[in-house]
Parts: structure tokens; C-alpha cells; sequence
């Protein structure tokens, strides 16, 4: 049994800095406990950062609210978190480190002419981008707003969905739904082979800096054909702990994954024909990931197993298959 040791000794690898108002900092491992950062040399406000956790927790944002702190170049930081001391205790460690605001071109907007120079005037706008690869693949899918920054406002008004056919848009109502600080999903009962177009007007977003986007951005796509694709049909039986099901390409790559803990049908829509493979992940920590154990604490790795033979997927076809996870203890 080959155990990956997850008890080394942690350390905070860098603070990166690209934008002036955002600090990341990034860790060898995932964190124990949340680190207490304090900025050195310099007075700011009690409440001077609002935090962006990741679900794999071995980095962090805070994203700075001080305007001290976001107009200063180079910041002192010292860095308070808990690391392993041998093999069965923590130790608390403290590292100073200081970040540096990495330079950065900023969008111009000529605005006028003064005695024929030039005038370029900057002009912030809230950087906001869509994300349709999911749709385009997988009908129940949501459309994806990604923004640069943590989102205060949303005014749902200025952003329209329409269904277009034969050259003819209607304006269609859908559901908006914020995933995290960042991240917003446009959901709609899709139709396939179908055309798509959405318009979000300037202002329709707001950061947690005021800034909003100033521009109209409009993206039209299309959806698939559910012909093209077949579908998944897995029934899991006699489950005894909560566990991951995963579809991997023939390289191991995920292609889908979903976590349950009892006896049910799991229906994978939209795969792609080709050759596949099952994998089982028995999560007894339900932590929704595979840990590695620890060999000097004699844990061992979470049971991982395979499906017994690969999977082919065909274009509009549908295949069940029954897993039967006593046989697999």
C-alpha cells in the first residue's frame, strides 16, 4: 500500500499580488486551521480585508476594503498558522513576508483634445466574462458569469436571454443564481439544437469597490444535439458509507462525478461517445475527496475501485449498468 504522507511540514509559499485590491496567498499544503495575516508597519482598519476561501484549501484572498492598504505598493505581512510538530501534534508558526503590487497595463479612454495633445483619462470598468463550454456540451448546464472581483450588486434588468429561430428573437425568462462571491449561473430548461443569445447591458454589475462594467457585452451560442451524445444509466446497490462516483476518460481525466451516500440511480446525461472508464471512491470522512491516509498514524488510503470492465458510451444510445458494492469490500 502506497500512502502519499499529508503530515510534512506546511509553509506559505508566496503572496501574489496582480491587482492592487486582492492578495493571495498560497500554501504548500491545505490548511489546517484559518491563518491570522496582520500587515506590518502601517495603521489600517479593523475590518481591512473581506476573505475568498477554495474548495481545496491550500490558498486564500482577501480581498483589501482599507484604501491604505490598496494605494500602498508593498505590504508587510505576518502570517500566523498551524503546522504538523512530529507526527500526532500541531505547532503554531509565524512568517513575515511582504508583497509587492506587480505592474499592470490599465485600459486608456481618450476623451477630448486640449490644445492638440491628447487627453487619456482612465477609466475603471468591472472586468465580467461568460462562460457557455458547459451548455454547449451538457443541456442541463448553466450559463456561467465569471467576475474579476467580489459582486455587490446585480440588477437582473439589464441583462436579457433570448431564444432565437428562424432569425426571430423572443426575450425568455430565466433563473439567476449566485454560486459564490465571483461566480454567477444563468439557468434555463434548454432546448437542444437551438440558438441562444444573451445581452448584459453596462451597470448590470456591480463590485464591492463600485465599479461596474461599462460595457455591453452580448455572446450568442448554440446548443447541442442530444443525438450526438449518449447517456449513463448507473445503479448502485447495497452502498454501505458515503462515496464518489467518477466517469474518467481512458487518460483518468474526470469527465463527471457525483457524490452520494445510499442506494440510487445515477444518471449521466450528454457524455460523449467514446471509451471510459468507472472508478469508486469509499469516502468515509465524507469530505467529498480521496485522502491519502497516513502511514505513521496507520491510516490507510481511502478504497478506491474500479469498475471491472470500460465503459463504451455510443451516440444516441443509453446504457445501464448495476454495481453491486457489496462485491467490492
Amino acid at each position: 500500500m502506497i500512502f502519499n504522507e499529508t503530515s510534512k511540514r506546511q509553509y506559505l509559499k508566496t503572496i501574489d499580488r496582480t491587482l492592487k485590491q486582492r492578495l493571495l496567498f498560497i500554501f504548500n499544503l491545505p490548511m489546517i486551521d484559518t491563518p491570522i495575516i496582520k500587515p506590518l508597519y502601517c495603521t489600517y482598519d479593523s475590518n481591512w480585508f473581506v476573505p475568498e476561501y477554495f474548495h481545496n484549501n491550500d490558498s486564500l484572498v482577501y480581498w483589501l476594503t482599507d484604501t491604505t492598504l490598496i494605494n500602498v505598493d508593498t505590504i508587510t505581512f505576518a502570517v500566523k498558522y498551524k503546522t504538523f510538530f512530529g507526527t500526532d501534534s500541531f505547532n503554531v508558526k509565524t512568517d513575515t513576508l511582504f508583497s509587492r503590487l506587480k505592474a499592470k497595463t490599465e485600459k486608456t479612454i481618450k476623451r477630448g483634445k486640449k490644445e492638440n495633445n491628447e487627453i487619456a483619462e482612465k477609466i475603471p470598468s468591472l472586468n465580467i466574462t461568460l462562460n457557455t463550454k458547459n451548455i454547449e456540451k451538457n443541456l442541463n448546464s448553466s450559463l456561467l458569469f465569471i467576475s474579476e472581483t467580489p459582486i455587490k450588486y446585480i440588477d437582473t434588468s439589464k441583462i436579457s436571454l433570448f431564444n432565437i429561430k428562424d432569425s426571430v428573437e423572443k426575450n425568455i425568462k430565466f433563473k439567476f443564481k449566485k454560486e459564490d462571491m465571483r461566480n454567477f449561473s444563468v439557468y434555463y430548461k434548454w432546448e437542444e439544437n437551438n440558438q441562444y443569445k444573451i445581452i448584459v447591458e453596462p451597470k448590470a454589475f456591480t463590485d464591492m469597490y463600485n465599479i461596474n462594467n461599462n460595457d455591453t457585452l452580448q455572446l450568442q451560442f448554440n446548443t447541442p444535439k442530444r443525438e450526438n451524445f449518449g447517456t449513463l444509466k448507473l445503479n448502485i446497490k447495497n452502498s454501505f458509507c458515503p462515496y464518489i462516483i467518477q466517469l474518467l476518460t481512458e487518460k483518468e481525466n474526470v469527465e463527471r462525478q457525483y457524490f452520494s451516500n445510499k442506494d440510487e440511480t445515477i444518471k449521466f446525461e450528454f457524455i460523449g461517445p467514446s471509451t471510459y472508464l468507472l472508478k469508486i471512491i469509499f469516502d468515509t470522512n465524507n469530505n467529498k475527496k480521496w485522502d491519502t491516509g497516513n502511514y505513521l498514524k496507520h491510516i490507510q488510503p481511502e478504497k478506491v475501485i474500479y469498475y471491472n470492465e470500460k465503459i463504451t458510451i455510443r451516440a444516441n444510445w443509453d446504457l445501464e449498468i448495476d454495481w453491486d458494492l457489496n462485491k467490492t469490500k
